[in-house]
């Protein structure tokens, strides 16, 4: 939140590049969503206080805040809190990565303390984050091609050609490579 909040401010300064690093962002709003916002629980930087909050909020069925692409530039950004991206639906992160969440139940000072907790931290340290892999993959295979084919018309030609096959073959086994 902290980041947007800057962004947002910076438009003071630059406009051009407050709106343009914002609008990057536009596309990233997954993070902020009422499940993703429970990585929250486990930023050291949040403090106590606010994650009191983001927990009391958990019985709340719906946020006070729903922050992506289709409302993302009327909100104020200064005026939004973590607490308020937090639902009932915040607690599907555990379940969908299979962790305990009974310590969410306990005063938070004593988070720290319990085992749920610590594996919940442990997971939530040891997350990839996908986009940054597929990004990483796409600019490996651009480079692979550019250098594999340095004449662009060999290269669209290869492209035309996989996407034909995968047109004529659309399941990728062997057994719809078998010559008849």
């Amino acid at each position: 939140m902290q980041l947007l909040r800057d962004l947002s401010d910076f438009k003071v300064i630059n406009p051009a590049i407050s709106e343009a690093a914002l609008n990057s962002f536009r596309n990233h709003t997954i993070y902020l969503d009422e499940v993703h916002i429970a990585l929250a629980f486990f930023d050291l930087d949040v403090p106590i206080e606010i994650k009191k909050k983001m927990q009391a909020n958990l019985k709340n069925q719906f946020p006070s805040v729903l922050i992506d692409r289709t409302n993302f530039w009327s909100l104020d950004f200064n005026k939004i809190q973590l607490y308020d991206l937090v639902s009932e639906r915040t607690i599907d992160f555990f379940t969908i990565c299979g962790l305990n969440h009974s310590f969410l139940q306990q005063p938070v000072e004593q988070w720290t303390k319990n085992p749920f907790y610590r594996t919940a931290l442990k997971c939530a340290e040891d997350l990839t984050v996908t986009n940054e892999v597929a990004e990483r993959g796409c600019q490996l295979a651009t480079t692979y091609n550019g250098r594999l084919y340095k004449d662009q018309d060999k290269l669209n030609d290869l492209v035309i050609t996989a996407a034909t096959d995968r047109k004529d073959k659309p399941s990728a086994t062997k057994s719809a490579y078998k010559i008849m």
